[in-house]
């Protein structure tokens, strides 16, 4: 049967499957609740004996937040609030903002709380950026890792079709992010693809900040696709300063790899022909690596025999080489300028 989780992987699907969770934490299955107190257990450093939760209720998308759930033990009331995230990550300094929220108000919808406890709960492997945000913010981390052990207590079957497809999803996914896939490239899906850059190319990345380059992230469409996006700001031969990016993006019904370098101004418009043309000139050199391209933002793309060597039939040694050309080659011109 196929698994629920593999086609809901939106954060709205996972918020609800923990507020189902939550809410069933007097579930007459046995290992339903023992989900319920592992992660609460775990969540706020409580003790919850089992049996001790006397209320419980989950919210969702109050004040912005994913999920947030009060319960009552031992006479006291507690909320937690957790930020759920499948790939993207902390943006617009929202942890900081959800949190002084929750603590400046000591109470929520009307019934003042003794303790509040702050999550961040992403499916995802750790991203050091991504961790010190959210820890600076007040926030306690959990990434693939630290999920799938909380639920390794769980026996494959625990009478609860639901409970059993998302802990089968996070071991499933949890075995994806710990190891390329031995697939011939051309069988591999996006998450197959992102485990192998971060494994791979990624560490070079890390190696280039921040002399030169500033930061990455992926980049994603409808889950059809997405991209390791590297990004500098740069000054241009005549004194402007943009923003130059670039993305390598895996593309399974292309049957290779698609290499753009973007540009674009600071104040997000779009850059004049002439400035283009300049950053374009002093990138491309001799050919060997990237080729003009002049499309909005973009200004260039992998040469031809880069290109050639992208190819899925080619394999990853072909494909992690190329790879770390291109990479390198930006990241020097980013260098110089």
């Amino acid at each position: 049967m196929k698994n629920l989780f593999e086609l809901a992987t939106k954060e709205l699907s996972q918020d609800a499957f923990l507020r189902w969770l939550f809410e069933n934490y007097d579930s007459d299955n046995p290992h339903v609740r023992e989900a319920v107190y592992t992660l609460l257990r775990s969540f706020t450093g409580l003790k919850l004996p089992e049996g001790s939760i006397t209320e419980l209720q989950t919210y969702a998308q109050i004040h912005s937040i994913d999920v947030i759930v009060t319960f009552c033990s031992d006479e006291k009331r507690y909320l937690v609030a957790i930020e759920d995230k499948v790939f993207c990550g902390e943006h617009d300094n929202q942890l900081r903002r959800y949190r002084e929220i929750l603590l400046k108000a000591s109470e929520f919808w009307g019934r003042p709380y003794d303790k509040a406890f702050f999550v961040f709960y992403k499916t995802d492997i750790e991203n050091k950026d991504d961790s010190k945000a959210a820890k600076e913010a007040g926030w306690t981390t959990y990434y693939i890792k630290e999920i799938h052990e909380l639920l390794s207590c769980l026996p494959k079957s625990t009478g609860s079709e639901i409970l059993d497809q998302y802990h089968a999803f996070i071991e499933s996914r949890y075995e994806k992010m710990s190891n390329i896939s031995q697939k011939p490239v051309k069988d591999w899906d996006l998450l197959d693809f992102r485990t192998y850059l971060l494994k791979e190319i990624v560490p070079m990345v890390e190696e280039n900040k921040p002399q030169a380059l500033d930061e990455w992230h992926w980049g994603n469409w409808q889950g059809q696709y997405f991209s390791l996006l590297l990004s500098r700001r740069c000054k241009i031969g005549n004194g402007d300063c943009c923003g130059l990016g670039l993305e390598l993006l895996p593309r399974p019904y292309f049957g290779g790899y698609h290499i753009l370098v973007r540009a674009w101004p600071e104040d997000d418009k779009e850059l004049s022909g002439e400035a283009k043309k300049i950053l374009r000139t002093a990138l491309i050199k001799d050919g060997s690596v990237f080729r003009p391209r002049n499309h909005k933002w973009c200004i260039a793309t992998a040469s031809k025999p880069l290109e050639e060597r992208l190819r899925f039939d080619r394999g990853t040694e072909s494909h992690t080489a190329a790879l770390k050309e291109i990479v390198q080659a930006f990241a020097d011109f980013c260098r110089e300028h």
